[in-house]
């Protein structure tokens, strides 16, 4: 048998090939990471942008609601009456006010209960994010708050993605380069062996 006709070893697998697989998973688990927080940030801009129309306001709670299965774990809502309408709104809970159960929520917010809210009539009725954009919950300096929740959820949202992008390309090429040297030198070498036979 000649030299040309001997088997071909399998190519070895590179670290730059690695480093595409990898980077790739890593693109796909930026995608999901941002994707985590962009329903959250796309409330925050609704919020934002309809500024104008939010009034300060009293909330008064008539009943509570808690769902054990929701969607993305527990939901709860107070439901009462803040203008003259009657609304659902989702209060936000400091830490040491662990909510595990309708009774818990009862006990926070009993019947009668005002709460101070901004509240926009023109916005949709609908929970988003265990989130009412009708009725919010009025806190010191809560515009302030808005702004910086919307840059910190801005970052994660629109900077992994890209960064993970263009990694990942610049890995990619560097791969293809690569694997373009090794396949002329393999050339190369091949044409000297027929040379020689």
């Amino acid at each position: 048998m000649s030299s040309s006709e001997q088997p071909v070893a399998d190519k070895p697998i590179t670290v730059w090939e690695v480093a595409q697989t990898l980077t790739g998973f890593l693109l796909l688990l930026a995608i999901g990471y941002s994707w985590l927080f962009t329903l959250t940030f796309i409330n925050r801009c609704n919020i934002r942008w309809n500024k104008q129309n939010y009034g300060l306001e009293t909330f008064v709670v008539t009943a509570v609601d808690y769902d054990a299965n929701g969607e993305f774990g527990p939901d709860y809502h107070l439901d009462g009456e803040v203008a003259g309408s009657s609304e659902r709104h989702v209060p936000r809970l400091r830490r040491d006010q662990a909510v595990r159960g309708k009774g818990d929520l009862a006990r926070l917010f009993p019947a009668g209960t005002k709460l101070a809210v901004y509240y926009n009539p023109t916005m949709p009725r609908s929970i988003i994010q265990n989130e009412s954009l009708r009725v919010l919950t009025a806190e010191p300096d809560f515009w302030q708050k808005e702004i910086n929740l919307t840059v910190w959820l801005g970052w994660r949202v629109f900077l992994p993605v890209p960064v993970m992008a263009t990694i990942y390309l610049l890995v990619r090429r560097e791969n293809f380069r690569r694997s373009q040297l090794i396949a002329a030198g393999s050339d190369v070498a091949k044409r000297g062996r027929q040379a020689v036979d």
